[in-house]
């Protein structure tokens, strides 16, 4: 989900235009794991203060894809996944 999400903000023009939260909510994985996210995280994800971009995992990434990897890193460990 995230490597779709940060695919489709790598292939856009004008990264400034978009909100991370407006792609996230395009992608159907999303809504099975909203419910198990954090309060903070959700609200750091749907914040509209504005982002630079940082490069992770080979595409520019906004920091708020980073914190919802350290989200998902944190409920797998949770739930023993990891």
């Amino acid at each position: 989900m995230v490597g779709d999400v940060a695919k489709t903000f790598d292939d856009l023009e004008d990264k400034n235009e978009v909100k991370i939260s407006a792609l996230l909510k395009r992608n159907k994985s999303f809504y099975s794991l909203q419910p198990y996210l954090k309060k903070e995280v959700l609200k750091q994800l749907f914040s509209d203060e504005p982002y630079t971009i940082a490069v992770s995992i080979g595409y520019p990434l906004p920091p708020r894809l980073n914190i919802l990897i350290e989200e998902i890193a944190r409920l797998e460990k949770q739930w023993g996944l990891m």
